[in-house]
């Protein structure tokens, strides 16, 4: 009889331990997904006030960017950010020329 109830008890801390697994687990996941739109949310917030878009290309579909506090120029393409250079290898900065 003490064996059955022992084994009984085994089994409902084993069910009680998935479960609680199994919730730990979706936890996780939800405060993943959160995450990741929360992420999405600032970035999209931080490229609109920290850039501005310049130019478009033609077949590539990429933006040219400035930052708006060092004026250095970026081409951006699938949310990776390219660094544009001069001829001596240095950033390009944007300028407003006057004619």
């Amino acid at each position: 009889m003490k064996e059955e109830q022992w084994i009984e008890e085994e089994q409902w801390r084993r069910l009680a331990l998935n479960s609680f697994f199994k919730f730990i687990a979706i936890m996780m996941l939800v405060g993943s997904y959160v995450l990741i739109l929360v992420i999405g949310i600032v970035k999209d917030i931080d490229m609109e006030s920290s850039f501005v878009k310049v130019g478009q290309t033609q077949t590539a579909g990429s933006q040219i960017v400035y930052h708006k506090e060092t004026k250095v120029m970026y081409v951006v393409s699938d949310d990776i950010f390219t660094l544009l250079v001069d001829a001596d290898g240095k950033p390009m900065l944007w300028e407003i020329k006057d004619n």
